[in-house]
């Protein structure tokens, strides 16, 4: 999406600020908000969706790690705390932030939390859309 972006063949997208920061600092894209409950430290002038006023409109990237179905509960702990460990470390931590990447590491607990959230709030926009698969 981005080179359609910045050759205009696309007006408007929703893009992470990782990979869009290098062409807003170049000039070839303008970020018009940001997506996330607060401004950016590296976009301080970019308004959230919510003072743009789209209150609703919260969109923020989530990665996980995910393991087959059955597996053992010690298994899914150990690649938990192992992973919450690493993204403790101060060199991962300097190196996502320097790609404008936030984290906010959880638990497994955590994530299924967050999965069954997402789940039931782009099903409601789905349902209240009458949004259809095409094909």
């Amino acid at each position: 999406m981005i080179p359609d972006l910045a050759s205009g063949q696309v007006h408007f997208g929703l893009v992470t600020q990782g990979l869009a920061m290098p062409h807003v600092r170049e000039g070839r894209l303008r970020a018009l908000a940001i997506g996330a409950p607060q401004r950016s430290r590296d976009l301080p002038d970019v308004p959230t969706t919510a003072e743009a006023g789209f209150p609703d409109a919260t969109f923020l990237p989530w990665y996980g790690l995910v393991a087959p179905a059955g597996t053992p509960r010690t298994i899914v702990k150990r690649l938990s705390d192992e992973t919450l460990a690493a993204l403790r470390d101060p060199d991962v931590v300097a190196r996502l932030d320097k790609m404008g990447t936030q984290i906010t590491p959880g638990s497994a607990e955590d994530f299924d939390a967050l999965l069954k959230s997402e789940q039931e709030r782009w099903s409601r926009v789905i349902r209240e859309r009458n949004i259809k698969a095409e094909g």
